[in-house]
């Protein structure tokens, strides 16, 4: 272990990094529900409003391939978040564990495309 700083700082770092990376990836986890409960609210108001004026239906599918849009962004920005805090967390992970142990050091990056293809899959949906 690097003997730069006190043990102190190290932990309070850690705990820092640990805290703020559990509230994005909580954040991250909520976002996707609520994306889920307004998707199948809007699936319902554009079956409903089809079947009676075909012509506001388009509008109800704008506003669901909007909001598409906008989850897939808000997504997309909560990612970058936590592969930064990501970054810190491997640093002090090798400090900690200096024979490449970490609980980061050995784990595959996160990719976008699970997320993106449901979030793209509603986008294409919504507009047909």
């Amino acid at each position: 272990m690097p003997l730069d700083g006190s043990v102190t700082e190290k932990n309070q770092r850690l705990s820092y990094l640990l805290d703020v990376y559990k509230l994005y990836q909580g954040h991250i986890n909520t976002m996707f529900n609520y994306f889920l409960l307004t998707s199948g609210l809007l699936a319902n108001a554009y079956i409903q409003v089809f079947q009676k004026q075909a012509v506001l239906s388009v509008c109800v599918a704008a506003f669901g391939a909007l909001m598409a849009l906008m989850s897939l962004f808000i997504h997309m920005r909560s990612r970058e978040l936590l592969e930064r805090i990501e970054n810190g967390l491997e640093v002090e992970a090798r400090n900690l564990f200096s024979n490449d142990q970490g609980f980061l050091i050995g784990r595959a990056k996160h990719t976008h495309t699970g997320f993106a293809a449901t979030n793209t899959s509603f986008v294409l949906c919504m507009a047909l």
